[in-house]
């Protein structure tokens, strides 16, 4: 490229300011007809005056305070720069305008049916926002513009939730039962191509970052007049990038050194390409080298405290009640048993560099019995139950043994999470007892019990149990009280972060005003947090900004992998679908928390071996037959395979314990076993925990496999073969979910070519014969591969 002074002086002019004023706003995706709202708020860094937005044919802009609302018209498409200016500086944001399919729903009149609606992962599972009307056919109808990809959903009529009875495909819904599945748009319609970061080069006045155009088609191809390219929220001038056939070229001076890079892109067939991301970093790109403790490369441990292991047997005291069964009373795990485990190198050897632990938080001293049937009796074991704001609870341990556990994770560079409960308390909480104006009530207007109403309507306001009331944090006391408590737990006791429960059911201004006081009182420390919330990406995303939550986790790739990985009709074509979707949504660089299991989940292990079937209840069988060992070794695979692929993509991985020696299990409290060390594993669980410990690693030796681009070079139901590309970190996975043996035959080409791989799970090579590579892998088989 030809040396461009212009390129200096127009980006030198920029002031730096410009860049500083707000934290990069993410692309604004939208549809025809539907609009979107964005919170400006939650992006601001220093700027303090007032929004203005300029025209954009095609788009109607509505601005009040840092309330941005916009609506694409019909037959707006691609991408969209929107200038905009805020304190004097010009900055502009990214909009794209994504393609929709019209669905007419319908349900045949009957005598005495009043009403139906429509519920979905389209609309949050919500029961009443998308009503049916009755047309003059005597027909339920409904349109609705949905996206390309799977849709779940149900009718509610006149209460009663029913499948469509028009469309024969359904899917186990995790809870006993199934919804109506629907695909939408054309399924084997393969992604367009995107660019691929190749090399860096840097100078004392610039960098140089060069991308490859990988089109998915022979006859695929872009333009300069279809490319984007930003630097945080400032769009580069032309001047500062070169595109030459599918080689992209972009030059940054030396000032542009911390933030986000985008390049944005239409293909010549008007398909929105994927972004490409590059977080830069003191002028380089962001790396586990220079940057080992940054969240993008970090691997979270999940456990509960009261199951992972028993240090000190003199702070046991479990509830005694005849009718408790002991798998929901304490069994004595505690702070001291993890610091042990810690100090013993456990989980450093294992390959994981957070522990997030359940709540220590003080729990009721007697067990409480459920409201929903059976009735079954259970104690605060699992800490979420809290009953006081700021004290330990004397079964898992003190503050001082709190204190010596962060500190030896630190000095192990291992950071720590805690689960912080903000959607509820006990009824025995003070705040519940001197503050009854804080929190909702527990019966509707209509007489009936807002219990567990998760979605739609009471969101916000329902109660998890009749002894468990919810915050109505309207009340700004309760905000500023609970807000408060949190900052204490950091500053007490030197936690990196949380996890934040139940993060939907809690309003929006709540987790603002957390986020506000971590940056003013303790200015000096960016605390980690990441959320729990069950609903559509929308939802999820919402609460996922600099102004609220870092992250929160990826339930569509879980949900999504574990059909696959252990369902009875995978396709890892649908899968790679999923992926592609999910990467757009959430962007392509992320820190999405990915999971196998969970402490709210059947253990994969369950699905995996068949013990488990996705239609029946998981908790039922934890009281009635739950699995207790591995039948089929095979099930040790897939869990691995499953691992392998969410290393694998962008965000932060999330062991949940017992994961390492694939222990199997049903739902709560089932789920929650004792951990169990050495001589209590057989020894493939032994071996298991090796091969895990070998593939975590990988995550913070490799930055491919978090940050790099991927490609989909093969696909077919059975298997697939991966391309993580981070530079000059290149790595090939390659996946058989079959139970047999399964040759890949990929061909090589300008865009993916290579003289040699290393394994990086065995001391295995591959070499490319001419212009071919074919690899034959076991029956459930997982391979990675480093090229060279």
């Amino acid at each position: 490229m030809k040396l461009r002074v212009l390129l200096f002086i127009l980006l030198l002019a920029a002031s730096i300011s410009a860049r500083d004023l707000l934290f990069p706003v993410p692309t604004i995706a939208l549809e025809v007809g539907t609009q979107v709202g964005v919170d400006l708020g939650n992006y601001r860094d220093t700027a303090t005056g007032d929004f203005t937005f300029k025209d954009v044919p095609g788009l109607i802009i509505n601005l009040t305070g840092d309330s941005l609302f916009i609506e694409a018209e019909a037959g707006t498409s691609g991408y969209l720069p929107i200038g905009a200016a805020l304190d004097g500086e010009h900055i502009t944001l990214m909009a794209k305008v994504r393609p929709t399919e019209k669905i007419d729903f319908s349900f045949p009149a009957k005598k005495g049916l009043n009403q139906v609606y429509l519920m979905g992962n389209f609309n949050d599972w919500s029961r009443t926002s998308l009503p049916f009307k009755l047309d003059d056919d005597g027909v339920w109808r409904i349109p609705l513009f949905l996206r390309p990809g799977r849709y779940e959903y149900k009718f509610v009529a006149d209460g009663a939730e029913i499948l469509d009875p028009a469309n024969p495909d359904s899917v186990a819904n995790g809870l006993g039962g199934f919804n109506s599945l629907l695909s939408v748009g054309e399924q084997n319609k393969p992604q367009p191509g995107l660019f691929v970061k190749t090399s860096f080069a840097k100078s004392a006045d610039e960098a140089t970052i060069y991308y490859k155009f990988n089109p998915a088609a022979p006859d695929e191809s872009v333009s300069a007049d279809n490319i984007w390219i930003l630097f945080n929220n400032e769009l580069l001038p032309e001047t500062s990038w070169e595109l030459s056939g599918g080689d992209l070229l972009v030059q940054l001076p030396e000032s542009y050194s911390d933030g986000l890079l985008r390049v944005c892109g239409v293909n010549t067939s008007g398909e929105l390409l994927r972004e490409n991301h590059l977080l830069l970093s003191g002028g380089s790109p962001l790396s586990p080298d220079t940057q080992p403790g940054d969240w993008h490369f970090a691997v979270i441990y999940s456990l509960i405290v009261d199951r992972f292991y028993d240090g000190d047997p003199d702070n046991d005291n479990p509830v005694v009640d005849a009718d408790l069964n002991p798998m929901a009373n304490f069994q004595g795990g505690d702070i001291t048993g993890i610091r042990k485990k810690l100090e013993e190198g456990y989980f450093s050897d294992l390959g994981v560099s957070a522990l997030w632990i359940s709540p220590i938080i003080e729990n009721p001293q007697k067990a409480y019995r459920e409201y929903i049937p059976p009735q079954r009796k259970y104690t605060g074991y699992h800490g979420y139950w809290p009953v006081k704001p700021r004290s330990v609870d004397a079964r898992f341990g003190t503050s001082a043994e709190l204190k010596r556990l962060t500190r030896s994770a630190h000095e192990r560079q291992m950071a720590v999470l805690l689960d912080f409960v903000a959607n509820h308390v006990h009824e025995e909480h003070p705040y519940f007892k001197d503050h009854r104006d804080w929190f909702g009530q527990l019966e509707m207007p209509d007489g009936t019990l807002n219990l567990r109403n998760w979605s739609g309507e009471t969101m916000l306001t329902t109660w998890f149990d009749k002894f468990l009331p919810s915050f109505d944090y309207s009340s700004l006391e309760a905000v500023d009280a609970v807000t408060d408590d949190a900052v204490f737990w950091l500053r007490e006791y030197n936690f990196d972060g949380f996890r934040q429960d139940a993060t939907k059911h809690i309003p929006h201004r709540f987790w603002k005003r957390l986020r506000n006081k971590l940056r003013k009182e303790l200015p000096e420390t960016h605390y980690f947090q990441i959320g729990e919330s069950y609903g559509s990406d929308a939802l999820i995303n919402a609460y996922v900004n600099p102004g609220e939550l870092d992250s929160q986790f990826n339930f569509e790739i879980y949900f999504a992998g574990r059909w696959e990985f252990a369902g009875d009709d995978p396709d890892f074509r649908n899968f790679n679908r999923t992926v592609a979707r999910n990467l757009d949504f959430f962007q392509p660089v992320n820190l999405m928390g990915t999971l196998t299991s969970s402490h709210d989940q059947v253990r994969f292990m369950g699905f995996a071996d068949g013990q488990m079937k996705f239609d029946e209840n998981g908790t039922e069988r934890a009281f009635s037959n739950p699995p207790q060992t591995v039948i089929h070794p095979e099930s040790y695979d897939k869990l691995f395979m499953f691992t392998a692929v969410n290393l694998s993509l962008p965000g932060v991985p999330v062991v949940y314990y017992g994961e390492e020696i694939g222990q199997i299990g049903a739902n709560d409290p089932d789920n929650r076993r004792m951990m169990r060390f050495d001589d209590d594993l057989n020894p493939t669980e032994q071996a298991f925990k090796l091969r895990m410990s070998k593939l975590l690693h990988l995550r913070r030796e490799h930055p491919s496999l978090s940050l790099g681009d991927l490609r989909v070079i093969y696909q077919d139901n059975s298997g697939t073969v991966w391309l993580k590309q981070y530079f000059d970190d290149t790595l090939i996975l390659l996946f058989n979910n079959s139970s047999r043996l399964k040759s890949f035959d990929v061909p090589l080409d300008d865009y993916f070519t290579f003289t040699q791989g290393q394994s990086l799970l065995d001391r295995g090579m591959i070499i490319p014969v001419g212009n071919q590579l074919t690899v034959t892998l076991q029956p459930f088989e997982t391979r990675i591969y480093s090229l060279k």
